[in-house]
């Protein structure tokens, strides 16, 4: 099993957390679960099992920056790439 952790970088304007895209990917059907630390840092957690197929991971990706291009209210410019062996 494969576990990807990650945070957002510190901006107070950006009006949205990780709890907001949490929530966005549960509307699409994903459970992208979102962490709060005893210090405030807030990390979103997925477990990736053995198996999963790049295309897949492709969709997750789709639906990450879809969720983060609806959150911020303009189309997300992030070109996240998945690298293959």
């Amino acid at each position: 099993m494969l576990v990807v952790v990650w945070r957002l970088a510190d901006h107070d304007c950006r009006g949205w957390d990780l709890f907001d895209l949490s929530d966005r990917h549960r509307e699409r059907g994903w459970l992208v679960l979102a962490y709060r630390y005893p210090k405030g840092t807030i990390v979103m957690r997925i477990v990736v099992r053995n198996g999963v197929s790049l295309d897949l991971a492709s969709l997750l990706l789709d639906d990450i920056r879809e969720a983060v291009g609806y959150s911020t209210g303009s189309r997300c410019r992030c070109r996240a790439r998945i690298a293959t062996p």
